[in-house]
């Protein structure tokens, strides 16, 4: 989510914080009004929901205010699985999860000088594959 605004010098011009479903708690700065904000979604300042492309979305009871156009699962409004701290919608069509790992969950790609060999956790980690899976289905949807 978009935190701060800056102007064409560089200063900061605004400053967002955010609940967890994207209700604006605070908002500071001229800029302020009408610009991208929650998911770095554009906010429609007549109505103050947010536009994801495929629907619109209101921070005020952390749903969509239209049905899911796959109709998948059975509440058709919900936001992020109901988990918006570890999920995103990149397009109001569906949710990706973030993920971050363990230490633990990362020993066996790690190198001699500690670092973790990401091209071979890519390359072999289950999850990173079907992650990347996903990740190219929903961009070749466009």
């Amino acid at each position: 989510s978009i935190r701060a605004i800056t102007d064409s010098s560089g200063e900061v011009a605004a400053r967002f914080e955010y609940e967890p479903f994207g209700l604006v708690a605070t908002s500071t700065g001229p800029l302020a009004s009408g610009a991208h904000r929650f998911t770095g979604k554009p906010e429609d300042g007549a109505i103050g929901f947010y536009y994801f492309g495929a629907r619109y979305y209101d921070p005020e009871v952390g749903r969509f205010t239209s049905s899911d156009p796959a109709k998948d699962g059975l509440n058709w409004y919900i936001y992020c699985a109901n988990n918006p701290l570890i999920c995103v919608d990149p397009d109001g069509n569906t949710y990706v999860v973030l993920w971050s790992y363990s230490s633990s969950e990362l020993q066996d790609y790690k190198r001699p000088d500690g670092t973790v060999d990401w091209a071979r956790f890519e390359r072999e980690s289950p999850f990173a594959r079907a992650a990347q899976t996903r990740r190219n289905e929903l961009l070749a949807a466009g």
